[in-house]
């Protein structure tokens, strides 16, 4: 009888490749007992398979034990020792041929397979990949103590990773994957990488990143003259993209974010997408780019669904589409859903057509970045399949302390400039701060956080002393407050002290809102009271100062607020920030915290 044969064979199944050891017998050879003793030995047979080209059974099993396996084979009877020890040798072989390989496939995320065997190779594989790429929850304290949960085996962090043990790989963010790849190959671990970005739509775009030359050509096109710190910026830009593929940087409000973003786009010259949180941003950005780059920028959102090289577009359109024609968990859209509540988000939607919309560009770029933490705009972001992810923002942290959750697209902040350094070399107007106590205390029977609010809002020797001095502040000035019902409050005393105003918040028309910023630029209004829609980003370098009615924890909302009143306009030297502060009491919620 002839001999049997054992080879290592390769299958392919859904773009993956496996190993797997066979053993090609002759026709009509098929022994039971020796399925059996594979089986006794913890080796799981998928079946044979009868192959007319080599004429013989094909019997593909998965190695489960090899070590138990070798030492069965060394004890049975039933084949010749010349056939044992090639047993062994291709046993051996198939062992380091499919533990010592891993392949990770890029595509909108990054998926490592087969991950089972790299966790059994790599002692306390979970934990390392909870240090590796995880962080400390910020409300660890806080939970452990509410919770009646049994955390005794929680390690406190937050890990971006799932595991799918039916298709036996990990899924992360590309933001990881250097760290990953380090990772396994310090554990002896090869690594494939199979990268499908940018395969889609037959998209083959390779721009020359390194054509630093041409940010002369953008200054001349731009009609402007870049400080240094923005020629420094993006040339970091540039070459951490080309090097990585994301990037994360942090630039003063009211220093040039968008022409730097528009510089990228225009020295890489790919389709890019650019996500803004603001209807008005949608046609701030919009305007923007085809003023200064001549070309028709797209537009997602406000109802509007216009496809183009280079478009602009809300998170919230892209969100309604995702809910409504994808899959996507219930905990997201009750997240959305609260959001959208406490007026923390504008709801916006578009007629999406384009079924390949997230396949179709190459870059990313998220303004405001701060925001991408949330759960439902990571859950955007990770639906692209770009090369490319930029995200800026004068704020790149979050006061809550969750924004390493954007580390995981964009990676850590490569570049920082300092509000304060902007300020120096005069390049934003000075802030002077005007810390105002207003007397308002919250009574001491008051514990709970929404009661603590409404006695702040009504409160009338507040709202007569905010009148005050809005009668006497500099024009023209922004009046920023928390919420519509104190938006509401505070416009009914002006208005009985003969006040002219105008108010402005989430219900107000795009093309109202687009009315109201060329008013107050254009010096025809002298007082708006605006929510918190317009915290971000809105350009207005006339004003002459800020009133901060509704306080808060977050440093994050209260720079970008600043920001809103300290860019350079003609004949402006100086703007003024009234700060109405709470003294800390038990509901420990209502005091501002000025840098």
């Amino acid at each position: 009888m002839s001999k049997i044969n054992l080879v290592i064979v390769k299958t392919k199944y859904n773009d993956r490749i496996y190993r797997k050891l066979a053993i090609i017998m002759p026709e009509g050879y098929f022994d039971p007992d020796f399925i059996k003793t594979i089986k006794s030995v913890n080796i799981k047979v998928n079946g044979r398979v009868w192959n007319p080209k080599l004429k013989a059974w094909l019997i593909n099993f998965t190695v489960q034990a090899i070590e138990s396996t070798i030492a069965a084979f060394l004890d049975s009877s039933m084949m010749d020792q010349s056939i044992i020890r090639s047993l062994i040798k291709e046993l051996k072989k198939a062992k380091k041929q499919i533990i010592q390989t891993a392949t990770i496939k890029i595509k909108n995320q990054c998926i490592l397979y087969p991950f089972t065997r790299v966790a059994a190779q790599i002692p306390n594989f979970y934990q390392k990949i909870r240090e590796l790429i995880g962080f400390k929850h910020p409300a660890e304290r806080q939970i452990r103590q509410y919770s009646r949960k049994d955390l005794s085996i929680w390690d406190g962090r937050i890990v971006e990773v799932d595991y799918s043990y039916k298709k036996n790989n990990m899924i992360f963010d590309i933001g990881y994957l250097d760290k990953i790849i380090n990772f396994l190959k310090q554990n002896n671990i090869k690594v494939n990488i199979i990268d499908k970005r940018g395969e889609f739509l037959g998209l083959s775009e390779s721009p020359d990143i390194n054509s630093f030359n041409d940010l002369d050509k953008v200054e001349h096109q731009f009609n402007i003259n870049f400080y240094p710190e923005q020629k420094d910026a993006i040339e970091i830009i540039l070459n951490t993209l080309y090097a990585d593929g994301h990037c994360l940087y942090q630039f003063p409000t009211g220093l040039g974010k968008t022409e730097i973003a528009m510089s990228i786009i225009q020295i890489l010259n790919i389709r890019t997408i650019i996500l803004v949180n603001r209807k008005d941003l949608l046609y701030q950005w919009k305007n923007r780019m085809e003023t200064k780059l001549k070309i028709k920028a797209g537009i997602i959102g406000d109802g509007k669904f216009d496809l183009q090289p280079i478009t602009v577009a809300t998170v919230q359109s892209l969100w309604s589409y995702i809910k409504s024609h994808l899959d996507i968990s219930s905990k997201n859209l009750e997240q959305l859903h609260k959001f959208i509540n406490t007026g923390k988000i504008e709801v916006d939607s578009a007629p999406i057509t384009n079924t390949k919309l997230f396949e179709y560009f190459s870059l990313v770029i998220l303004d405001e970045v701060h925001i991408g933490a949330a759960d439902t705009f990571l859950h955007v972001l990770r639906r692209f399949t770009a090369k490319y992810y930029l995200g800026q923002s004068a704020t790149t942290w979050r006061t809550d302390g969750f924004h390493p959750l954007l580390w995981g697209i964009f990676g850590k902040p490569v570049y920082k400039y300092r509000l304060k350094n902007a300020v120096d070399k005069g390049y934003l107007v000075e802030p002077i701060v005007q810390l105002v106590d207003t007397g308002f205390r919250v009574p001491k029977n008051i514990q709970r956080y929404n009661s603590g609010k409404k006695e702040l809002k009504y409160n009338p020797d507040r709202n007569e002393l905010i009148t005050e001095i809005v009668k006497d502040a500099e024009k023209p000035a922004i009046i920023f407050t928390g919420e519509i019902t104190h938006q509401k409050e505070i416009s009914r005393y002006l208005k009985n002290a003969n006040i002219d105003h105008i108010t402005a918040n989430g219900n107000t028309s795009s093309e109202q809102r687009q009315q109201i910023l060329e008013q107050i630029r254009n010096n025809e209004i002298d007082i708006a009271i605006l929510t918190p829609i317009w915290d971000e980003g809105v350009d207005v370098p006339c004003l002459s100062s800020v009133l901060l009615v509704f306080p808060g924890r977050s440093d994050v909302k209260l720079i970008q607020r600043i920001g809103r009143g300290i860019r350079k306009s003609k004949g402006k030297s100086k703007c003024f920030i009234y700060d109405f502060v709470i003294v800390p009491t038990s509901v420990g919620v209502y005091q501002h915290k000025l840098p």
